[in-house]
């Protein structure tokens, strides 16, 4: 199907005003929208939009919001921010363990934050912790490995 084919039928279902999607149509989508993201890895894009999801993906603006909401229980904004905060605890842990000097902040620009202020509120939202406080956690981790390994060889 063309592209414009693909968008011409998206603005078609978004002109619907009532449809239903079952439990297994919503998960299906879920799928499809989860593996793109995870794979192309979009929601790194600061300002990555639904629109933009739609069009990547050909499924419609509202069945992706649909789908979102009524089988993951939150909103296409909720979704890539979570993707965003695990993008970024992969990354604090493998600083912490590397002991990189990569600066907090530039994680969360490489995750698709626009600022530092919004990802700190984000990551302590979700997290209940600062970024700097999650990557202490391995950091502890890392020395006391290297202790326990100190003492077992010396």
């Amino acid at each position: 199907m063309a592209n414009k084919d693909i968008q011409k039928e998206i603005r078609s279902l978004d002109d619907t005003a009532q449809f239903t999607l079952s439990t297994r149509q919503m998960a299906e989508y879920c799928q499809r929208i989860v593996a793109y993201l995870e794979t192309e890895k979009r929601y790194r894009e600061p300002g990555y939009s639904l629109w933009e999801l739609s069009r990547d993906t050909g499924i419609s603006t509202k069945i992706i919001s649909k789908s979102i909401n009524g089988y993951m229980g939150r909103n296409f904004y909720d979704l890539i921010n979570r993707m965003r905060i695990e993008e970024a605890k992969k990354m604090l842990r493998e600083m912490a363990v590397t002991n990189s000097r990569l600066m907090i902040e530039e994680v969360g620009v490489q995750c698709g934050f626009r600022s530092r202020s919004v990802f700190f509120t984000r990551f302590n939202g979700y997290e209940k912790m600062t970024p700097r406080k999650y990557m202490s956690m391995f950091e502890k981790k890392r020395e006391g490995d290297a202790e326990r390994i100190k003492r077992r060889n010396g």
